[in-house]
């Protein structure tokens, strides 16, 4: 009797361990926890938790720095700013803090009372970053000789650092001075940076056709790897290809054109492939061959447009394979018009007069004919 008295006592202590343990582990998490846990995510719940957070423990120095950091990315900034003033008076001049409530307060659009904070960090605790942070506001400003100043002064001292070289390339191109911030761009890759990073910086992009930036655009660089990039970085690629654009890369160009079913992609790759025209006929050729018939009529409007006879023997072998309608009417326009103009215009006034009338994608034939018959 004793020993199973033992026994039940002893099932009963484990029990009520058990008991404790499960309360323990199912506790309702704190606002803090909640706010840590969520931060790492960011976002409106992340933001929602840490202003629950800091009403409860206003001194803590974590969640008060989480509550600046979310009010600032997706909250409000003047409460950002706030956050990061009592931070200062609680903690004392700290990089990190003054640069947060900076930040703030150009954000809500008092650079005024932000600048002097900038510089106070570069001068009391300078580091690439700090010192990067003043030139871009300075961008901002528009007060570009300055930030040229400031970057030429960073690049002295943090060399090896080619976002410094941007910013001071972008700088010199706000200057008008294209040649020099081309040279800056150039060793900030060569340090480093993206490839074509510079290239979205300032008033750059607008200026891609200028000789110091057209000549930092390599073809075939810029086809390297295109099937691995997504859309967009493709497109990208194909709108930097537009003043560089040659007959050597034409079949990196046409491969994304016939292979990708996006539509601003074959648009654009098609626009790449007019500009070398008749130079790249296998190209041509190429996409004409597509099981896309979209893309067929998209080449062809192009090649019409061309208004190259080169293309005659291309079209005349697209009219025998091409078994649409719509486009083999437009083909026939095409060639017809080529041949009227050229070399056989009996031949290209019977193409036109094989269009039906009533062929509403094609309603120029008859004008065509009525045109050259004056």
């Amino acid at each position: 009797m004793y020993r199973i008295n033992v026994v039940i006592a002893t099932m009963f202590i484990l029990w009520i361990g058990l008991v404790t343990c499960e309360e323990l582990t199912t506790a309702p998490e704190s606002p803090g926890d909640r706010c840590v846990r969520l931060a790492a995510g960011g976002g409106s719940d992340a933001l929602v938790a840490c202003r629950e957070a800091l009403s409860e423990s206003p001194d803590d120095p974590q969640i008060g720095r989480l509550a600046a950091d979310l009010e600032f990315q997706a909250g409000d900034p003047r409460v950002s700013a706030e956050i990061w003033a009592g931070l200062i008076q609680k903690e004392g001049w700290q990089a990190e803090l003054v640069r947060g409530q900076a930040m703030a307060l150009w954000r809500t659009g008092d650079p005024e009372s932000a600048e002097p904070m900038l510089h106070e960090i570069v001068d009391r605790e300078p580091s690439a970053g700090a010192s990067m942070d003043l030139v871009r506001f300075l961008l901002a400003m528009d007060r570009d000789f300055e930030a040229a100043g400031t970057a030429s002064l960073a690049a002295e001292l943090y060399p090896d650092l080619c976002e410094i070289e941007e910013l001071w390339g972008q700088a010199l191109a706000s200057l008008g001075e294209d040649a020099d911030a081309a040279g800056h761009f150039s060793r900030g890759v060569h340090k480093g940076c993206p490839p074509y990073r510079w290239t979205r910086l300032g008033p750059v992009p607008t200026r891609l056709d200028r000789p110091p930036y057209r000549a930092m655009l390599v073809p075939g660089e810029l086809v390297s790897g295109l099937g691995d990039l997504d859309n967009d970085h493709c497109l990208r690629r194909f709108e930097l290809l537009s003043p560089v654009m040659s007959p050597t890369v034409a079949p990196e160009v046409t491969d994304q054109v016939i292979t990708r079913p996006a539509r601003d992609i074959q648009l654009a790759g098609l626009g790449l492939l007019a500009v070398v025209g008749a130079e790249s006929l296998t190209s041509w050729e190429k996409v004409l061959a597509s099981d896309d018939l979209v893309v067929r009529k998209l080449a062809l409007r192009r090649i019409r447009q061309l208004d190259d006879p080169a293309f005659i023997p291309l079209l005349e072998h697209h009219l025998e394979s091409e078994t649409l309608p719509g486009n083999r009417n437009l083909t026939a326009l095409t060639l017809g018009e080529l041949l009227l103009q050229g070399s056989d215009p009996d031949r290209g006034r019977a193409l036109l007069e094989t269009i039906p009338e009533n062929d509403p994608s094609q309603p120029r034939a008859p004008e065509i004919l009525m045109s050259d018959e004056d």
